[in-house]
């Protein structure tokens, strides 16, 4: 919610610009996550998944990607309309959608990763 307070005051003023702020916004964060996913052996989870996962799951992985982007970029358009507390509700229930679909997913599409190989 504060990234959203913040973007909506700088949207007001003229000065650092949309994207350095949310430049200097997220890339603490991403440095942070990025220290304990190393650190915590998740990225190295990561890159053996998509190694034994094949084509179909970095597919996924890239779609995954663009459909953040995109929800970044719709987020930033619905500032002018919203305020930072509605769009932070809504993008705390899109996410909350988007966990709900990640955990049926592997239900409903078989991806072959982790499965002994037949033969």
């Amino acid at each position: 919610a504060s990234k959203y307070v913040l973007l909506r005051r700088e949207r007001n003023r003229r000065g650092l610009g949309l994207p350095s702020l949310v430049f200097w916004v997220d890339m603490p964060a991403f440095t942070v996550c990025t220290a304990i996913a190393l650190c915590d052996g998740e990225f190295k989870t990561l890159v053996d998944a998509l190694v034994d996962g094949g084509p179909a799951l970095s597919a996924l992985l890239f779609v995954a990607a663009c459909v953040s982007g995109v929800g970044f970029g719709s987020q930033v358009f619905a500032l002018r309309f919203l305020s930072a507390l509605d769009l932070s509700a809504v993008n705390s229930a899109a996410h909350l959608l988007y966990a709900l679909a990640a955990l049926r997913l592997p239900t409903l599409v078989s991806l072959g990763v982790g499965e002994p190989p037949e033969g």
